[in-house]
């Protein structure tokens, strides 16, 4: 899950852009990007995606390390995800 342009701890993009109201989330990264500092936080959840309402976005995709690498994602993204199975926060 990320934020744009918001303070730590205000996570709101999940539930605008997919209906989910999630709680007790951690703060995964602070990443400063040249035109913005993206916050990104993470939830152990059993998320069934094809259940899930997107009222923003193409698509939702769960991503494999090695699919993650092999993809452009937007907004500098890559990045975030490659910090994230590096530093893995669920082990």
């Amino acid at each position: 899950m990320h934020v744009q342009h918001q303070r730590p701890g205000t996570p709101y993009e999940m539930r605008e852009e997919m209906d989910l109201n999630l709680e007790e989330f951690q703060l995964l990264s602070a990443m400063e990007f040249v035109d913005r500092i993206e916050y990104t936080f993470w939830k152990k959840a059993n998320l069934d995606i094809q259940n899930i309402n997107l009222n923003e976005g193409q698509k939702l995709k769960w991503f494999t390390e090695s699919e993650a690498k092999n993809t452009t994602l937007a907004y500098g993204f890559n990045e975030i995800v490659d910090d994230f199975f590096k530093k893995p926060p669920f082990v």
